[in-house]
């Protein structure tokens, strides 16, 4: 996959990205002209728009070069950012894993999307080079500022939904998805990372954030509207699939989405207890085993069947800032090495 090359200030990659996907992006919009049609939701997109200009304007800046390279309306495709706002955010059902052996720190992510997948679920590779703070390479959504992944001092992010029985979010928040590129620009580690996150209340929706550094540091922040859960790790490892795993934040009333959600990570548990040898694959064949698993009723890698489907995974080595990356099913693709110096790239 040829990687979307971003660099200059936040604007300047807003242009760059809106005019390599004019097209898709006008697509994507199509599907929310109902809701930018409506006045209290567009009520709630100015006053969030106010709020993240006084705290972080260059996620503004960035979404206004996205609408001028696209040559798109500002506040329409800043909804199709940060629809969390009006509590209108889709189903997710991805799996994050960190471990930690042998001096070894190795991360995955698969992202999960429900069947059939919607026209504006669209996605690549972004390597940026920000004109202040860390490059970094991570997915992209088209016509959005989002993506997970890691940066040039080998912090990593990586992040699930999971869903409370509580969500009562108040305008404006900010939309947690519009956070890991912040993160990933600005901290070097996982102690600046949790530190910056505290900069962001409110949050108006909900799920986890798996941080994982090249010193082997690692957590998941647990998040809603109301409150935040540190979860460190359970030996040498870290295991996020989308439900609140500290017991601390109760969940909504949905046992079939919570079941699946603790079998993934079940599934996951059981293979690092029994079949994972922590000398000998701590490697990027050994993470694509866990995150190509199908067991059961809790399968990582997700086929359409299902109702769900994987739609990328990747795989980072934070101390040697390699970063693999797979288009589609884990089972079925091939993970392509990137890294930031270019004259690395295979």
């Amino acid at each position: 996959m040829e990687p979307l090359i971003l660099k200059g200030n936040a604007y300047q990659r807003g242009i760059s990205h809106g005019k390599r996907f004019a097209t898709e992006i006008h697509e994507c919009l199509n599907a929310f002209k109902h809701e930018s049609s409506d006045q209290a939701v567009m009520s709630a997109v100015d006053k969030t728009i106010e709020l993240l200009g006084g705290t972080f304007p260059e996620i503004n800046e960035e979404i206004r070069g996205i609408s001028d390279g696209a040559e798109v309306p500002f506040r329409d495709t800043f909804l199709f950012n940060n629809r969390a706002v009006v509590n209108m955010v889709d189903t997710e059902t991805c799996s994050d894993l960190a471990i930690q052996a042998g001096g070894t720190v190795v991360v995955g992510m698969n992202k999960d999307r429900s069947c059939p997948m919607a026209p504006y679920e669209k996605y690549f590779l972004k390597k940026v080079y920000p004109e202040e703070g860390y490059a970094l390479i991570t997915y992209g959504h088209v016509g959005r500022v989002w993506g997970h992944g890691m940066n040039e001092q080998g912090l990593c992010t990586a992040g699930t939904a999971a869903y409370p029985l509580h969500n009562d979010a108040v305008v404006p928040s900010f939309g947690s998805y519009l956070v890991p590129p912040l993160l990933l620009s600005k901290c070097k580690d996982v102690p600046e990372a949790l530190d910056l996150l505290e900069q962001f209340r409110p949050i108006c929706d909900s799920g986890n954030f798996l941080l994982c550094d090249a010193a082997g540091e690692m957590a998941v922040v647990e998040i809603t509207p109301a409150q935040r859960v540190v979860r460190k790790p359970d030996d040498d490892h870290l295991i996020a699939s989308t439900f609140f795993a500290s017991g601390e934040i109760e969940h909504r009333d949905n046992l079939k989405h919570l079941l699946e959600s603790q079998n993934r990570c079940a599934t996951i548990q059981d293979y690092l207890a029994k079949e994972f040898d922590r000398e000998s694959d701590m490697t990027l064949d050994g993470m694509k085993r866990i995150l190509r698993l199908h067991r059961g009723d809790g399968p990582v890698c997700r086929h359409e069947e299902t109702g769900v489907t994987t739609v990328l995974s990747w795989v980072a080595f934070p101390e040697t800032r390699e970063f693999y990356f797979c288009v589609g099913l884990p089972c079925e693709g091939e993970y392509e090495l990137y890294t930031l110096k270019e004259s690395q790239q295979k």
